[in-house]
């Protein structure tokens, strides 16, 4: 599902916000492809790199959309992301989902996720700044597994740990200040 965020806490800084949403992610309809997903979200990429015309692009990513954001972000070109409630998506379904799934989530959907998608090796790669939102209430990414990919991130970072769980909408009234502070001083 799509959002303003950050753009709508933004009040003095000139943007816009492009949003990719495959079939099956997000609201979209449609039979969800990881192979498909990562194509998108290296096209998306590359064409606002067009559009954006040397200016500064931010890239967002929220739970799995962390691995598009992730992946556009290795690829260089990008000045930034937001990650939150960041998912090293098959480390999760090896040991995480493991027991829920009697293995399943080990032995037949771990390994079909896309090399590109792979979120650890991706952030070894990244190298512009970062900003991580922390949900300390996570169930679906437990915060030790978000600090996974927190811990393997190459570039600049910073990382709030906010209350709530993994589909909160909005933060609670600290967390958000604090929220608001850190995106004015990457891109304000």
């Amino acid at each position: 599902m799509a959002t303003l965020d950050p753009v709508d806490r933004l009040d003095r800084v000139s943007s816009e916000v492009w949003t990719v949403n495959p079939p099956g992610f997000g609201a979209t309809t449609g039979p969800p492809d990881l192979e498909r997903y990562a194509d998108c979200a290296e096209i998306a990429v590359e064409a606002l790199r067009r559009h954006a015309d040397g200016k500064p692009i931010w890239v967002c990513g929220k739970s799995i959309g962390t691995a598009a954001a992730l992946l556009a972000v290795a690829g260089g070109g990008v000045t930034g992301a937001i990650l939150r409630n960041a998912m090293p998506l098959r480390k999760l379904l090896e040991r995480h989902y493991f027991l829920r799934t009697a293995g399943l989530s080990r032995y037949a959907i771990a390994p079909a996720i896309p090399k590109r998608l792979d979120g650890l090796a991706n952030a070894r790669n990244a190298a512009a700044a970062a900003i991580f939102l922390v949900s300390k209430g996570d169930r679906v990414v437990p915060p030790s597994y978000q600090h996974e990919i927190i811990e393997s991130y190459r570039g600049p970072k910073t990382v709030l740990e906010v209350a709530g769980g993994h589909d909160e909408r909005s933060l609670q009234a600290d967390d958000e200040i604090a929220y608001r502070r850190l995106i004015a001083s990457h891109l304000g």
